[in-house]
């Protein structure tokens, strides 16, 4: 009787316990960086700064990759997803002003499923507070493209400089026109802090 009334307790704390941790790892809408995209593509933000100089080299490789590469074949390089087009790209404000930067990253789902048209978005992003009032939108200014092995990736980035002063998180929505190239169409959305609410560097 005594292990059957240990094992109830035991059990029940077990299955707290998972729902906690199930509840912190899961992201929220707040959290979310990587989004699917209609097409099949996957959308995630690698970068967000605030301030006067924004700028981003990709791809991001660890320090005993850079002193790895070097040194390997080329045909080992590929086999390890290391070999890769690389490239920077920046953006600054009108002199006096800040903005904040958002650079994402764009990879098709498989590679022999790349389209022209991967390699032109359209997209149009409108920065809004989190209640959904717009403040500014942007079509792209500054991006870079090439291969990681055989995966093909984009990056783009978005400068906003009229932020909302009293809104902790900011709302980007992501948007691409239709097929026929009349409608707007919605694809992703993403929240970030507010960088002048809650100040500094988010990466």
């Amino acid at each position: 009787m005594k292990s059957k009334r240990f094992l109830v307790p035991g059990a029940a704390l077990v299955a707290a316990t998972l729902a906690v941790l199930l509840a912190l790892t899961i992201p929220t809408k707040y959290s979310r960086r990587s989004q699917r995209l209609p097409d099949g593509s996957v959308l995630k933000i690698v970068s967000i700064s605030y301030g006067t100089n924004h700028s981003l080299a990709w791809p991001q490789r660890k320090p005993w990759e850079k002193l790895l590469m070097p040194h390997l074949p080329r045909l080992v390089n590929g086999w390890l997803g290391w070999e890769s087009t690389s490239g920077s790209a920046g953006m600054s404000p009108p002199h006096g002003e800040k903005s904040i930067a958002i650079f994402t990253l764009q990879e098709p789902v498989k590679s022999e499923s790349v389209k022209s048209e991967f390699l032109h978005p359209r997209f149009k992003v409108v920065l809004c507070d989190e209640g959904g009032t717009v403040y500014e939108s942007a079509n792209g200014g500054s991006g870079l493209g090439g291969y990681r092995g055989k995966q093909r990736w984009k990056v783009a980035g978005w400068q906003f400089s009229k932020l909302p002063r009293d809104s902790k998180y900011l709302r980007l929505q992501f948007s691409e026109l239709s097929a026929d190239g009349s409608t707007p169409q919605r694809v992703a959305e993403f929240f970030i802090p507010n960088p002048v609410v809650n100040e500094g560097t988010s990466r």
